[in-house]
C-alpha cells in the first residue's frame, strides 16, 4: 500500500537527517463533519535562501513551484490526454512543471520543452526523456483555453468536475489517485520550495 505524501516527506527528511516540516492550516473546505484542510508545509532546510538562490532565479523557482501546484488538477488532465501511458512519478513532476511554463508563463515553448526534457534526462534517463519530449510538444500544441474544453468533464453532466478542471482545483479525484498510487521517492520532490501547500 502506497504511503500518503505527508508520511513520505517526513520519512525522506528523517532519512537525510533533516528537521521535520512545520505545518500550518491555511484554510478549510466543506461542512464541519467532512472538512478538507488546506495545509502549508514548510521545510526550511530545502528553502531557496539556504541553497543560495535569490533574485530572479528565486522568483522563477517560486512561480514554478506555486503555479504548478495551483494548476495540478488541470495539468494532470492535460498530461493524461497527451500520454499513451501513465508517466513515472518523476517524469510526471517534470511534465507538470513544463505544462505550467507552456500554458501559464511567458517562457518560449522551445525553452519550456527543452528544460523539461533535460530535467527528465538528468533525473530518469534518455528513454524517459524521449517520452517527455513527445508529451511536452503535444501540450505546447494548444493554449490553456483550448485545452480546458478537451480535458474538462462536460459542465452539464458533471458541473463540479468541470469547474475543478477549468479552474485548476488540485483536489480532484485524478490528482488524489495519482498521489496514492505513486511509489515512494528516493530523492526530494522535483520542485522544492520553503513552503508548499496541499490538501489533506
Amino acid at each position: 500500500m502506497a504511503k500518503d505524501p505527508k508520511t513520505e516527506l517526513q520519512e525522506w527528511l528523517q532519512g537525510h537527517k533533516m528537521k521535520l516540516p512545520v505545518y500550518r492550516v491555511a484554510g478549510t473546505l466543506g461542512a464541519a463533519h467532512k472538512q478538507t484542510f488546506d495545509v502549508e508545509c514548510e521545510v526550511p532546510e530545502l528553502g531557496l535562501r539556504e541553497r543560495g538562490i535569490g533574485g530572479r532565479d528565486a522568483a522563477l523557482a517560486t512561480e514554478l513551484a506555486y503555479g504548478t501546484l495551483r494548476g495540478l488538477g488541470t495539468y494532470d488532465a492535460i498530461i493524461e490526454v497527451c500520454s499513451d501511458r501513465a508517466p513515472d512519478p518523476e517524469v510526471r513532476d517534470a511534465l507538470r512543471l513544463g505544462a505550467h511554463q507552456l500554458l501559464k508563463m511567458r517562457v518560449p515553448p522551445h525553452a519550456a520543452v527543452g528544460t523539461t526534457v533535460d530535467l527528465v534526462r538528468l533525473r530518469v534517463g534518455p528513454g524517459a526523456a524521449k517520452f517527455a519530449n513527445a508529451v511536452a510538444r503535444k501540450i505546447a500544441s494548444r493554449s490553456l483555453e483550448e485545452w480546458v474544453p478537451i480535458v474538462a468533464p462536460d459542465a452539464g453532466d458533471d458541473p463540479a468536475g468541470h469547474l475543478a478542471v477549468a479552474h485548476r482545483y488540485t483536489g480532484g479525484s485524478s490528482a488524489r489517485s495519482a498521489t496514492r498510487s505513486a511509489p515512494p521517492r528516493t530523492r526530494p520532490p522535483t520542485c522544492s520550495t520553503p513552503t508548499t501547500r496541499g490538501r489533506w
